[in-house]
């Protein structure tokens, strides 16, 4: 009788330690988890903090804020609190061929004039060329020579030069011919009604002491066209504005004229 009791004794004690180790294994489990959750929950946090970190400093090493609205993008510059604003023509703008704000106001900004405030001077436009392939005709001035290209047995492109001596060096305009898919009136600033057309320009660019404006001629016909002055010299380029406008605003095409 008592051995059995003992027999009794020894498995139930045996069956406890079995289950405490058991349950020592299965918490050790749990706890190791939800350690492994908790490392890797602190790694995502700490990698964020990182990224966070580098693009602040990038962004204030470069001086400026960005801040996107519905309108535009302004970048504020921290240190003397200079906003400039880039505003985002709308796909709809474009696809009507609406002007921008910035074409709508022909005011100059630069040392140059605009049509508007230089004017025409159509003074010493006594010559005229006539070209009958795409019917171009323009005036040009007196002591001026020209040579024109063919493509395909048509009109490519025309370039005048001065051959006197008030310039040096001589003033010269090309007249480039171009398909209508190369247009795009968000290039252009300003915008100014000619005679039998509209012109699309910017203001005139400077490359050391060479300045180059040109204006795209916008048709109804099968071909647009591009007149360029290229020439030295800031007053001298100035003081020949009037003469190229008034050049520009003699151009006619197509049906616009009849020989």
């Amino acid at each position: 009788m008592q051995l059995q009791y003992h027999n009794f004794l020894v498995k139930n004690f045996a069956d406890t330690v079995d289950y405490t180790l058991e349950k020592k294994i299965e918490y050790k489990i749990a706890v190791g988890s939800i350690a492994c959750s908790l490392l890797l929950h602190l790694l995502c946090v700490v990698i964020a903090i990182i990224i966070f970190k580098l693009t602040d400093k990038d962004l204030v090493q470069s001086g400026y804020v960005v801040v996107n609205t519905l309108k535009g993008t302004y970048l504020k510059q921290q240190n003397n609190k200079e906003v400039v604003r880039v505003d985002h023509a709308t796909d709809d703008n474009l696809k009507s061929g609406e002007k921008t704000e910035s074409q709508e106001n022909n005011s100059p900004t630069s040392y140059f004039s605009n049509i508007e405030s230089a004017g025409l001077d159509s003074t010493n436009l006594e010559q005229v060329y006539k070209e009958h392939t795409l019917n171009v005709r323009l005036k040009y001035p007196v002591g001026w020579i020209y040579i024109d290209q063919q493509r395909k047995s048509k009109l490519d492109g025309i370039t005048f030069w001065s051959t006197d001596n008030s310039f040096d060096p001589p003033p010269y305009i090309h007249i480039e011919v171009v398909d209508k898919y190369m247009f795009n009136p968000t290039r252009y600033k300003f915008t100014h009604k000619f005679k039998t057309f509209e012109g699309f320009y910017n203001e005139p660019e400077e490359m050391e002491t060479q300045i180059t404006q040109q204006i795209y001629i916008k048709t109804n016909d099968e071909k647009d066209f591009i007149i360029k002055l290229i020439m030295n010299g800031r007053e001298n380029f100035k003081k020949f504005q009037p003469i190229f406008f008034a050049m520009v605003d003699s151009f006619q095409f197509g049906n616009s004229f009849l020989f």
